[in-house]
């Protein structure tokens, strides 16, 4: 499993779900950043090993199953990790301590 798929990381949906998606469930917005509540390796799909995600933001009614209720969740393909930006008023600071020291206009 990816070292950002943990509970409580926050994700960037880069994909769209919502033609692929069932009626009624719920499907995270492209460019939505959202809160991972659970990632998962689900081993009944593709072989297995594949990684699944369920959001904070988005909780979907569980579908009944072979093996019981399952709430539907999304690909970790789907998602990217949100990239922390440092903030920084340095360049500010700089615009500050550049101005001339004579008027631009005489008076």
């Amino acid at each position: 499993m990816r070292d950002w798929l943990y509970p409580g990381a926050k994700v960037v949906c880069v994909y769209d779900l919502s033609s692929a998606a069932r009626p009624g469930v719920k499907c995270p917005a492209v460019g939505g950043v959202y809160t991972i509540r659970d990632a998962f390796t689900e081993s009944r799909f593709n072989g297995g090993g594949e990684v699944f995600v369920r959001l904070g933001e988005i909780i979907n009614t569980p579908d009944e199953t072979a093996i019981g209720p399952y709430e539907p969740a999304f690909h970790c393909e789907v998602f990217r990790p949100l990239q922390k930006r440092k903030t920084s008023i340095e360049v500010f600071e700089r615009l500050l301590n550049t101005a001339p020291e004579k008027p631009l206009v005489e008076a």
